[in-house]
């Protein structure tokens, strides 16, 4: 995964992102690939196929975007999708801008007309106001005046601060910054570890220099996962009260993990939930109440109002031991608090929130609310699943886990999971994933959630999912995931992203 973990089919180990030993593949982002985008089940209204010529008679090309009255800033990226027409009258779309209420217009681009979507960045000077119009055959429509405002755009600078980290190779492990310096939690690549995932723990104070404070421990049969908490990945990570916390895990160990530990020095961790695992072998059935939030995995978490959350997440037996007793599928956004770790209670909702999912390295806190931005669904099979992976792009926000407000328009980027959320430089940012199109390498910034720039890293950057982002001393730091280059190397580098 990021559900790191290996599929094996044909006699061929494929891994989530990592290439293995001896493998005969490599298999895109935690998956098998997948041939096209979007996805086959897209809504009428997200970016997809359009329908066949069976669908009816033909309908007007309908444009989705801004209403009477939008204001955007200059340089800003917005998303444009259409509807219709059925059957598609050509296969390419034009697009075309004005900047005098539609007077004169001039060619912006030609676009595949089936993509049904379009990021529009606006000029970074010109007019006060401008509209874009799309052309699929004799169909045509536009948009709105927009009004153009400043931009709020920053430069940023990239700068690759280690070509290969001590920790080696590896991806969902847990990012922490706690008294002044950046932590590295855990994390997969079946390559290394003797089980698949550590749970080692290595300290920075400026992302260049590593030290490890605690060994990996998760060797063999012999762990007492009472004692330590067990390897994993793309877990949840976060820090409240003058602790660094691990919340719950994932089911590559063949049982969902739902235990949650604490420590102040990285060195020593805390059992404090009060369902402890079995003694006995971890395949035997749970003879246990289990916590409030139940089994789940790729769940989501968060810290707001010095709480821990939990958010959404699913269960996926796929992963699961044969012995453990199966645990109906099932994709929640249920969200649950704490404020030890120990006792949980259920958020309900007080109105409408976001569709099930999870796969979402973060919920950040920007202007006092926690945000959750894209992420998805991981499928139940993988050569022929029943519950395919969906991918999501839209933002909402809460102050309190009850009341959540979905951005005014969805973001200009694709939708994506295994990507990472975080809060630099007064700015909301997303970068990296994966989609069916394979890992991304781009990074986006906002400070409304509606006005969105790309700060995209420079060529030796490699794209990638499931990596760990710190933000510390100033600075960005993004490193590790599941990234190959075009020979397959994968690589543990760290990257530095500084205001310029």
């Amino acid at each position: 995964m990021s559900l790191g973990h290996l599929r094996w089919a044909a006699g061929a180990a494929v891994a989530c992102g990592l290439v293995l030993v001896g493998a005969a593949g490599v298999g895109p982002a935690c998956g098998f690939p997948t041939v096209g985008w979007p996805p086959n089940d897209a809504s009428p209204h997200d970016p997809g196929v359009l329908e066949g010529a069976d669908a009816g008679p033909p309908r007007p090309l309908t444009l989705i975007g801004p209403p009477a009255g939008t204001r955007w800033e200059r340089e800003s990226s917005h998303l444009i999708t259409w509807d219709g027409p059925v059957p598609l009258p050509s296969i390419t779309a034009v697009i075309a801008t004005s900047f005098d209420a539609g007077q004169t217009w001039r060619l912006h681009d030609t676009i595949d007309a089936n993509a049904r979507r379009y990021v529009w960045t606006l000029p970074a000077s010109g007019p006060s106001r401008g509209r874009l119009r799309v052309s699929i055959g004799s169909y045509v429509a536009e948009t709105v005046d927009v009004e153009l405002e400043p931009t709020t755009r920053r430069n940023y600078s990239w700068t690759r601060v280690q070509d290969a980290m001590p920790c080696q190779i590896r991806d969902g492990a847990g990012a922490l910054v706690h008294q002044g310096r950046m932590w590295l939690i855990g994390g997969w690549n079946p390559a290394i570890f003797p089980r698949g995932s550590a749970n080692d723990v290595w300290s920075s104070s400026n992302g260049v220099t590593w030290t490890l404070e605690k060994p990996n421990t998760y060797l063999d049969a012999t762990f007492d996962r009472n004692r330590d908490f067990e390897g994993r990945h793309f877990a949840g990570y976060q820090v409240v009260g003058g602790k660094m916390w691990i919340l719950g895990g994932d089911p590559v160990q063949g049982i969902y993990q739902t235990d949650v530990w604490s420590s102040v020095d990285g060195k020593a961790w805390t059992r404090v939930d009060r369902f402890p695992t079995e003694t006995s072998t971890v395949y035997l059935p749970p003879t246990r109440d289990m916590p409030p939030f139940g089994l789940r995995s790729l769940h989501m978490t968060g810290a707001l109002g010095g709480k821990l959350w939990i958010l959404g997440g699913q269960t996926n037996d796929a992963w699961v031991h044969p012995l453990w007793p199966g645990v109906p599928w099932a994709v929640f956004n249920d969200v649950w608090t704490s404020d030890d770790g120990a006792s949980w209670s259920r958020v309900e909702p007080r109105s409408p929130t976001w569709e099930p999912r999870g796969i979402v390295s973060d919920c950040p806190v920007y202007k006092g609310r926690m945000w959750v931005i894209g992420g998805g669904v991981y499928d139940n099979h993988p050569i022929v699943p029943e519950h395919p992976r969906e991918f999501h792009a839209d933002a909402w926000s809460t102050a309190d886990g009850a009341t959540w407000t979905k951005a005014a328009e969805p973001p200009p980027f694709s939708p994506r999971q295994y990507h990472n959320v975080a809060v630099f430089d007064d700015r909301l940012w997303v970068v990296g994933g994966y989609n069916p199109l394979g890992n991304q390498g781009d990074a986006w910034y906002t400070r409304d959630a509606v006005n969105w720039y790309r700060a995209d890293p420079p060529p030796a950057y490699l794209a990638r999912h499931a990596a760990s982002v710190w933000v510390h001393g100033g600075a960005m730091y993004l490193g590790l995931g599941s990234a190959a280059d075009a020979a397959l190397k994968f690589v543990a580098d760290m990257w530095r992203i500084a205001a310029e």
